[in-house]
């Protein structure tokens, strides 16, 4: 018998940490709307100054882990933290209005039970009801059992406040403000007391700063506004319900909405709306307790993000859809997404083969105007230089398909104009409309008589055949029209786009390439659709997991900040998304997507002189159509890449320069002589701790072999001298 094989395997504390941190934390730290585990942990100080409602809590939180593996059948949770926190409140709100009544301990733990069911159910239905919508549905299924409890129990609230001995407070006057918010912010975890309050403040804070100031403007600007209509008559009894004002400004400030100085003027709007409602609950409702629940918050999230989730009613705004996310976080890789992107909407190719000019641009004479001025026209760019004359000709070229979509609509009738003559009764000739992923309408025009080869409710990729460019329509010489339009009609008001994965030429020889990831092209530019180099697509998307052991060269004087002085071990392992995740043990990470054009870095951690963050440096990006003296340019965030990383991030969405940009050069590409990769970078502008060029070489499998960063007196080398594949 191998008894080994039937000895005990008992959980790591590291597994112990990762369920505690799933039951018991994160569903505490989701009422904050926040991801946290150490954030759950530090609310369970509010729930221990009452140990009946914390002994709930523990109670509840078990009971819902086993409903919801019993409902999962014991493959993996079916409830996240929000459906957990949900069903907690409903749990804690029924332990706070049985306290009074003395009932025996078994019936409580029944009528516990059956408002933690009820909040399950009513979790459920909303997460139904919101599948299609933006709209979280929060604490709503709590707010919806508290309040009908409320009802049934009208003097509920009052009679286990003063069980519980909840403090009494009065504002008069400003001075009263600092004690109402310390007294209040634990009322919706049913905790009104100073700790409770701090303890909050603090949690937030440390988190987030940006939540903490969303937050602390919305209570400031609903206690200002609850405080004016106690002075003209109304007495709503605001301060047990201005937790509400804190959550509004922090949820729509700084949550639902990415941070800024926008947000922190949606934060005062939220407070001031969260306060009207909370009067008027307070006033119609009266001493019910119902105006005391979450539900002016609830009423302002959700009137909120109908409101502002609009670019045309809050031009500006940009909702965070990863918001269980530290907003600053959520900030700088939406930003970093623009930087790198752009914000002309639609990206599209180059439908043609070949280099070609844009001989008209974006709002350019004599048509692109007006609600049509978001177009490009091509041709092929003059044999010389210079020289308007001596253009080759692009009629009977092959036309490809600038997107993946849909063809809804297409004219193919259309007789070709002699050159120099018009026809301005067809304005757009043969013509082809395709429908994108994204909802978006490309139309194409000015296609040869006869040559679509096409046809409506055809699906259609890049390599896609769509046609030859012609001379039909309002055209003089052949030329291809583009543009991107809202509805399938030709003829459409025209949306911004930009094209992607393109090159350009430049520089004292006309044959240097730049590549772009995405961008608009001017009027005059010359432009070349990307081809993959199928020897560096293979390298680089065949690099496999595995541990490597890197040596440190340390030449000269460099920063204090390179912290690299021994050998290193990287272990390199896909992620369940299908990225590759890179982690040192300098405690330090960078994580790489194999996008559709390139390889990127789409995060990283550590300080600037790690050799994960000098990975990030040597090749933020790396197109698969690279050859030898291909340039191209990148941006890195210096929030990973400095010190005072805390304060950065934090003052990052107030329109900190927080992105570096670097200029890229492929040195070598792969070939049956050097088998290697080599990417140069430099940063275009000085910046305290960065190298002034860093240069990496990556060979089959391997991945980085070697890691160079220059600086001003000296050099950091990192080289590969072990690598162990590791299985998938």
């Amino acid at each position: 018998m191998d008894v080994s094989a039937t000895e005990i395997q008992f959980p790591t504390p590291r597994q112990i940490l990762a369920v505690a941190a799933q039951l018991y934390l994160r569903p505490l730290a989701s009422i904050l709307l926040i991801g946290s585990a150490w954030v759950g942990a530090g609310l369970w100080i509010l729930l221990l100054q009452e140990p009946l409602l914390a002994i709930v809590a523990f109670l509840a939180l078990s009971i819902i882990e086993i409903i919801s593996q019993v409902m999962a059948r014991g493959d993996a949770s079916v409830f996240g933290p929000l459906t957990r926190a949900n069903a907690l409140l409903c749990a804690l709100g029924a332990a706070f209005l049985m306290g009074p009544m003395g009932l025996p301990f078994l019936l409580q733990i029944v009528l516990m039970f059956g408002a933690l069911c009820v909040g399950l159910y009513f979790t459920l239905i909303f997460k139904r009801l919101l599948r299609n919508t933006s709209l979280p549905p929060v604490i709503v299924p709590y707010v919806l059992l508290a309040a009908i409890s409320a009802i049934l129990i009208p003097y509920g609230v009052s009679n286990s406040a003063h069980h519980f001995g909840w403090p009494v407070v009065e504002v008069v006057s400003f001075i009263d403000l600092p004690r109402a918010f310390l007294l209040t912010m634990g009322g919706f975890l049913y905790s009104p007391w100073f700790l409770s309050g701090a303890v909050i403040a603090l949690l937030v804070f440390v988190w987030s700063p940006a939540m903490f100031l969303a937050g602390m403007i919305g209570w400031l600007v609903g206690a200002l506004t609850s405080m004016g209509l106690v002075s003209v008559g109304v007495d709503p009894h605001w301060p047990h319900a201005s937790y509400n004002f804190f959550l509004s400004g922090m949820a729509l400030g700084a949550v639902f909405f990415l941070p800024g100085l926008r947000g922190m003027a949606v934060a005062a709007f939220a407070g001031m709306i969260c306060a009207l409602f909370a009067a008027v609950l307070r006033i119609y409702v009266g001493p019910s307790g119902i105006a005391y629940l979450p539900i002016p918050f609830s009423l302002t999230l959700f009137s909120g993000l109908l409101a502002l989730d609009n670019p045309a009613l809050a031009p500006g705004l940009r909702r965070n859809l990863a918001w269980f996310d530290r907003p600053e976080d959520a900030w700088i890789k939406e930003a970093w997404t623009r930087k790198r992107w752009g914000e002309l909407g639609q990206l599209l190719a180059v439908p043609l083969v070949g280099p070609v000019e844009v001989v008209q641009g974006f709002d350019s004479k004599p048509s692109h105007q007006g609600a049509w001025r978001h177009a490009l026209d091509f041709q092929r760019p003059p044999v010389a230089p210079g020289e308007r004359r001596g253009r080759p000709s692009l009629l009977g070229e092959p036309v490809y398909s600038p997107a993946v979509g849909e063809v809804v609509n297409m004219r193919n009738d259309v007789a070709d104009n002699p050159p120099g003559v018009a026809n301005y009764g067809d304005n757009w000739g043969n013509y082809l409309i395709l429908r994108t992923g994204a909802g978006k309408h490309v139309l194409l025009a000015h296609f040869m008589q006869g040559s679509i080869a096409v046809a409506p409710g055809q699906q259609v990729d890049y390599a896609s055949y769509l046609g030859s460019v012609g001379n039909s329509g309002r055209s003089t010489v052949s030329h291809l029209h583009m543009q991107v339009q809202a509805t399938g009609e030709p003829g459409a008001p025209t949306q911004p786009f930009s094209l992607a994965n393109y090159y350009t030429f430049g520089g004292d020889n006309s044959n240097t390439r730049f590549w772009h990831a995405a961008g608009l092209p001017g009027e005059g530019e010359i432009v070349e659709g990307a081809r993959t180099n199928p020897a560096v697509f293979q390298q680089l998307t065949g690099t496999g997991p595995g541990r490597t052991i890197y040596a440190v060269t340390v030449n000269g004087d460099v920063p204090d900040s390179v912290v690299s002085t021994g050998p290193i071990i990287v272990e390199s392992r896909l992620s369940e998304a299908g990225t590759y995740v890179l982690t040192s043990s300098e405690d330090a990470e960078v994580e790489y997507r194999l996008d559709a054009d390139a390889i990127r870095v789409i995060r990283t951690k550590g300080s600037s002189g790690t050799a994960m963050v000098m990975a990030m440096i040597a090749a933020p990006s790396i197109p698969y159509c690279a050859q030898p003296g291909l340039q191209w340019t990148d941006v890195l965030p210096l929030t990973e890449l400095q010190t005072l990383q805390y304060l950065r991030k934090f003052l990052s969405p107030f329109d900190m320069q927080v992105f570096v940009t670097v200029a890229c050069e492929c040195l070598a590409v792969p070939d049956q002589a050097y088998p290697r990769l080599a990417i140069r970078t430099r940063p275009l502008k000085r910046h305290p701790g960065l190298p002034i060029s860093c240069t990496m070489t990556l060979a089959p499998l391997r991945g980085a072999t070697r890691i160079e960063a220059e600086y001003p007196s000296g050099s950091v080398v990192y080289d590969n001298t072990s690598f162990e594949p590791r299985s998938m």
